[in-house]
């Protein structure tokens, strides 16, 4: 899609996250305006011919969906459109669906509501929100996903079109332009080790230190800099970091930060 080639790329790098030992898949939310793109762009990561079997496509997301989604072995990635559908339901079932959020992307436990079952699985979640239209209750749901503990186990990817951008959008819809598909989608999820030199790894650190908000001690952001940097020079076919990867990260730290960026 037009102007949103670099959240694409992005995105394709933070599927290959799960094909990195001791590290968990990432997690992204993307925040955009209503019709900014967002749900094509989310659907794009299952493949053009859904040739990408690490990812499976929801429209609604609940711990019924979760149960079905942790059985399956080679889902490694839930993508859900629109947030908007999570957000139709009780309290009571958005908490249920959070709290399995959290345990699957972080501990890579998943207790199961229905069979009592404990499985151990890592997975990462992958959805999208338009911020312009919610209403008031809409925004208090979000907070389950965007404050306290459960903020930082997302990446909010953040973005709003320029007047020009949205000109080129509309040239691309008026001919016809047929939307690129996305390229270098994992194949599998099959675990490598990735060696992370010594001086990369201080540069890493150092950036994390320049991301964390005031009062956060900034592990996880840390965390995710060193995955994204490993899954980068995995996607590019090495078991060992080069300071190309470092340079690819660092180009995105507005979006680990949280920052909107405008496209």
């Amino acid at each position: 899609m037009i102007a949103t080639e670099p959240i694409e790329d992005f995105l394709v790098t933070v599927l290959w996250t799960s094909k990195i030992e001791n590290a968990n898949p990432l997690s992204v939310i993307l925040h955009a305006p209503s019709a900014g793109g967002k749900s094509s762009i989310i659907r794009k990561l299952q493949g053009h011919r859904f040739e990408c079997p690490i990812t499976r496509l929801h429209t609604d997301l609940t711990t019924r969906e979760i149960s079905k989604a942790v059985r399956e072995r080679d889902i490694h990635f839930i993508l859900l459109s629109d947030l908007q559908a999570v957000f139709a339901h009780k309290n009571t079932v958005i908490s249920m669906t959070v709290q399995a959020l959290r345990n699957l992307t972080a501990e890579g436990i998943y207790n199961d509501p229905f069979s009592g079952e404990r499985v151990e699985k890592k997975l990462g979640f992958i959805a999208g929100v338009p911020t312009d239209t919610l209403n008031d209750d809409g925004y208090r749901k979000l907070t389950f996903f965007t404050r306290g503990d459960m903020a930082s186990r997302f990446i909010q990817v953040k973005y709003e079109y320029k007047r020009a951008t949205l000109l080129k959008i509309h040239d691309s819809i008026e001919h016809d332009t047929p939307d690129t598909p996305l390229k270098d989608l994992p194949e599998d999820a099959d675990l490598i080790k990735v060696h992370m030199s010594e001086d990369i790894a201080k540069k890493v650190r150092k950036l994390s230190d320049s991301l964390r908000g005031r009062g956060d001690v900034g592990t996880r952001i840390h965390h995710q800099l060193r995955t994204l940097t490993r899954a980068y020079a995995v996607r590019c076919g090495r078991e060992k970091t080069e300071e190309k990867d470092y340079d690819y990260v660092a180009s995105f730290s507005d979006f680990v930060k949280g920052d909107e960026r405008v496209i």
